[in-house]
């Protein structure tokens, strides 16, 4: 699973796009955010996709498509969650962004499943089921702890996804048909002792404050820019005066000896000349 964002400005991503470029898909979920001029995607792989090889596809989609990597301040352009769980795709902004789109109903909020079902559990619904449970776990504080222990400790149990259908914890099968929960992927490490979920208005003003954040280093860097290149055309401006300068004293001295070489073949013609009406 991979959190991609983009910039606003880039189409809305596909499985066709995906398929070109040998992406394995089953569920892509996407949404714009205008207000942060980002663009964000949720996808289920079919198969282990490294990140080089997911940024490289990319990088092709880019060229083919004119699909624009962006971030949010503090955060990879491609995200995923890692090994030990200290990072989780739920717990990324534009993850939260995605679902209070899905909740409020967005236009721009569009999710593609390969059976054409929104039931998948090892994807969209089981981290979103993972993020309810952690805002239910924040907004109890306390009150309802074991209540809330219970399910997180079913891996998410008792929420419903859009259809309204149970989740199951993620589970794959191995070579002999048997399945076995994949380890990790349902933790959720809320309840009690758990770590708590930060409010997603404090995470939104952590998010502005780091776009402001960029936004001014971006102004520093065009104002360094500027200086610059302001400095550069006074350097090229000086050498400029200096080259003509250089062009014009050269020229005098070669009109100065022309005028001298003449001047001595004046008198050597004017000798030449005595000397030939003294001889006659």
């Amino acid at each position: 699973m991979y959190f991609l964002t983009f910039q606003v400005s880039s189409p809305r991503l596909t499985y066709e796009m995906l398929s070109s470029v040998q992406i394995p898909v089953d569920e892509i979920v996407t949404t714009r955010d205008s207000t942060g001029a980002l663009s964000y995607a949720f996808i289920h792989l079919l198969r282990r996709v490294t990140e080089q090889e997911l940024d490289r596809a990319v990088k092709t989609l880019e060229t083919s498509h004119g699909v624009k990597e962006s971030n949010i301040f503090g955060y990879d352009a491609i995200a995923s969650s890692s090994l030990n769980l200290s990072e989780l795709i739920e717990d990324h902004p534009g993850f939260q962004i995605l679902l209070q789109h899905e909740m409020n109903k967005n236009r721009d909020f569009c999710r593609w499943t390969a059976d054409g079902f929104s039931g998948i559990n090892c994807g969209y619904n089981l981290l979103k089921t993972r993020l309810l449970a952690k805002r239910e776990a924040h907004a109890s504080s306390g009150v309802g702890a074991s209540s809330f222990g219970s399910r997180a400790a079913a891996g998410g149990r008792g929420s419903t996804t859009s259809d309204e259908e149970e989740e199951e914890p993620c589970t794959r099968t191995d070579g002999g048909g048997k399945k076995r929960r994949k380890t990790g992927e349902n933790k959720i490490g809320g309840g009690v002792g758990g770590p708590s979920m930060v409010p997603f208005d404090v995470v939104m003003d952590k998010m502005w404050e780091g776009a402001r954040n960029s936004l001014q280093i971006e102004q520093q860097r065009r104002e360094r820019a500027e200086q610059d290149a302001n400095d550069l055309r006074v350097q090229l401006s000086e050498q400029r005066r200096n080259i003509k300068k250089e062009m014009k004293e050269k020229n005098r001295k070669m009109k100065e000896e022309l005028f001298g070489l003449r001047q001595s073949m004046v008198v050597l013609f004017n000798s030449s000349v005595c000397q030939t009406l003294s001889l006659s």
